[in-house]
């Protein structure tokens, strides 16, 4: 391990004892389950430490170091005290998990936790040029890289959650799995002091933890597949290393890692950069570090009598060590650093899965993976392409959808998934997509449906008639008969033009309709008659689920009393209160809330179910009615439809984010069941995108606008 590192680790153990010496006899939980807290453990025999705690909810209840990892519930029922013993990196990000518990919480130095405001402006040293830095290789003889989030970067949140997927892959893949991440961990704990490498680690497993030397050989082999199936490079920083290799520098990537040099070089041709040997230092095989300056003053000595100049992400071994030794250096930022300067860096305290790190992952691809990103950025992070607006906003959110739907599915044996229209005409080629991607056929039906057709096809029943007259309107009398009943008023009716607002205007509006009665009720029956011959399409006998985005369930419930069928919902949120008559009848399965939250009131998808609805609709108007040939007669498009590139645009960046999640977790052997859905990550991060903090361009905003055909056909506005 590097000596930094020794130094920290003792240092952690040493000013922990020293500031909580007071505190020995009182109730404490530490939180961190890493190698700080696997060092620090055997130095705290007289202290009462009752459990750990770890942001990942999948861990609470198991055991690990010999205590229990505690829910936040049972630690602020039983602990006096909560110490984040973690590198100091993370305490704030930690903190914000638990800013708002009921017991003390300190940092590992003695410090009392404490929120600190962001400000999300992005600062000036960030605004790097790919140009600039090419002028700067161009005065220099020898060039040196950082590796890791430099030119390369993994498509998870944190490298420790590699080793999560790797005892998650071992689960599957090795028997008699053993609890990988806590004995890896302790393993490295116990090499302090040492440049050790990843062999070093495995062999204290095999030597100090009894694990069988075949079973060690094989958590190996799966880490390092693991390491190279999530390491890609970063485009620009790649393309500037070829250019010093083009204009005949001496190149050099310097690296503080456990991994051999072959591996490496494996993952470096991987992303398309060429090393050898000589020019790949490797602080685990030099035995000696950049961070602790050895390394530096080796290569110094390399280098002597030439102007040399290094580019890496790290304060203390990529800027401060290199500049003691006499060589120039240039901070590239990684991408957590270019995300922690936009608002999105709110979401960080709920990457707590290996979902959300994944998922996160994707993002820092698509939007950092350049550390030039904001080279011509105003003061705030903009979003001008349709493309990355749908993957990196809405990706997750199908994603983790559609996978709790196909969980459902197989649980409850359901035979017939219908996507309501207009909801549905992207989410069915969405959830096609993510079936052929996972390799199962699920055949789905596309119901042509709205308020309108189904309160219109359920008209014999007094309650869908009354609701059908009833339900929210807008507009002028004349207007309310055509668009409702599909009855054209008399040229000589005074009432014309008079504005309804419905359903205050209930009496009035039923007076005025008694001129109208025969008509409506020709137009009824025949709607009925031909909605109803349409239904008969479908196979209703097999269990049935249907597919849209929110709310009250009342389309379900009309369309389950037309067939006579009990019918499973699913929706992005929904209304589960007892206040709500529909869902007594039939089940629906919400996504995106909590179990108390009963009205979806604490989540953002439903604060923002507007976006969601304007940019799920389809390229054609809302379903007024069937005709007598099943074919569906629409009301007039509107503005969302003139935008219809664009939101094809979009979707095909979600299909994207699909299409590349599900491909990786397959790289590593993984289902996509394994790895279970973090709804409010997802949830969070969506809120993130609407908080203010984004600036998106003309092309994007002119897209989205709220229109209810059943409210007022003549009414639109726009969403941003």
């Amino acid at each position: 391990m590097q000596d930094n590192q020794y130094a920290a680790f003792r240092h952690s153990a040493e000013e922990f004892i020293k500031q909580f010496q007071g505190e020995k006899e009182k109730k404490i939980v530490l939180y961190g389950i890493g190698q700080y807290t696997a060092a620090l453990l055997p130095e705290l025999s007289d202290f009462h430490i009752i459990g750990l705690m770890d942001g990942d909810a999948s861990n609470i209840g198991k055991m690990i170091y010999g205590y229990k990892i505690l829910s936040r519930e049972e630690a602020e029922k039983s602990a006096d005290l909560i110490i984040i013993n973690t590198s100091s990196f993370y305490w704030e990000m930690i903190y914000s998990r638990l800013e708002d518990i009921r017991i003390p919480v300190y940092y590992a130095n003695g410090s009392r936790a404490y929120k600190k405001e962001s400000s999300y402006v992005i600062r000036e040293s960030l605004k790097l040029s790919f140009d600039e830095m090419k002028r700067h290789i161009d005065c220099n003889d020898v060039i040196s890289f950082d590796f890791y989030d430099t030119l390369v970067m993994r498509l998870v949140y944190s490298p420790r959650d590699v080793l999560k997927i790797t005892e998650l892959r071992a689960g599957n893949e090795v028997e008699n799995p053993i609890p990988f991440c806590e004995l890896r961990n302790k393993a490295e704990a116990a090499l302090m002091g040492e440049e050790y490498t990843l062999d070093d680690v495995y062999q204290h497993m095999v030597e100090e933890r009894n694990i069988e030397k075949d079973t060690c050989e094989r958590l190996k082999a799966l880490e390092i597949d693991t390491e190279k199936t999530l390491t890609i490079a970063r485009r620009d920083m790649v393309k500037l290393y070829d250019y010093a290799v083009q204009k005949k520098k001496e190149v050099y990537i310097l690296s503080d890692m456990y991994l051999s040099k072959e591996i490496i070089k494996d993952i470096a041709h991987k992303c398309g950069i060429a090393i050898d040997d000589e020019h790949l230092w490797i602080s685990c095989e030099l035995k000696k570090s950049k961070k602790n300056g050895a390394m530096w003053k080796l290569f110094a000595k390399k280098v002597a009598g030439r102007k040399a100049l290094h580019f890496g992400d790290s304060l203390i071994g990529d800027e401060q060590q290199p500049q003691k030794a006499g060589i120039s250096s240039l901070h590239i930022p990684n991408a957590i650093e270019l995300l922690e300067n936009c608002v999105l860096a709110k979401g960080i305290p709920y990457i707590n899965s290996i979902h959300s790190s994944m998922a996160m992952g994707i993002l820092l691809n698509e939007l950092f993976n350049s550390p030039f990103v904001f080279h011509k950025a105003d003061n705030i992070f903009r979003i001008d392409s349709c493309r990355t607006f749908g993957k990196c906003i809405f990706g997750d959110v199908i994603l983790t959808f559609l996978l709790k739907i196909f969980s459902e599915i197989s649980k409850q044996e359901i035979g017939n998934l219908v996507f309501f229209a207009r909801d549905g005409y992207f989410l069915q080629q969405n959830f096609a997509l993510l079936c052929g991607e996972v390799g199962v056929n699920i055949p789905t039906s596309y119901l042509y449906v709205s308020r309108r057709a189904i309160l219109c096809a359920a008209s014999d029943d007094k309650e869908a008639y009354e609701r059908l007259m009833m339900s929210d309107y807008n507009g002028s009398f004349g207007n309310y008969l055509k668009e409702r009943f599909d009855v054209s008023i008399k040229e000589d009716d005074t009432h014309s033009n008079v504005i309804c607002s419905m359903p205050n205007d209930y009496q009035n509006v039923k007076d005025w309709m008694v001129l109208y009665q025969e008509e409506i009720q020709q137009n009824l029956v025949e709607f009925r008659k031909c909605y109803r011959k349409y239904l008969g399409r479908f196979d209703w006998e097999k269990k049935t689920a249907i597919v849209d985005i929110c709310y009250t369930g009342s389309i379900q419930y009309w369309l389950s009393k037309i067939i006579d069928k009990r019918i499973t919902g699913f929706y992005f949120v929904a209304d589960l209160s007892d206040a709500n008559e529909f869902n007594k009848v039939n089940p629906m399965i919400a996504c995106f809330q909590s179990k108390t939250d009963l009205k979806a009131e604490k989540s953002q998808i439903w604060k923002n179910h507007k976006i969601v609805e304007s940019l799920y609709t389809a390229p054609y108007g809302t379903i007024q009615s069937i005709d007598r040939y099943g074919n569906p007669r629409v009301f007039s498009s509107g503005n969302n439809q003139r935008h219809f590139i664009e939101r094809e645009e979009m979707n095909g960046g979600i299909n994207e984010f699909i299409s590349e999640y599900v491909r990786l977790v397959k790289k590593m052997g993984l289902d996509v069941n394994d790895i279970a859905i973090d709804s409010k990550f997802t949830d969070v991060l969506f809120g993130l995108f609407f908080d203010g903090g984004i600036h998106y361009g003309e092309v994007i905003k002119q897209c989205f606008w709220h229109e209810d055909c059943f409210i007022n056909s003549s009414k639109e506005y726009g969403l941003f």
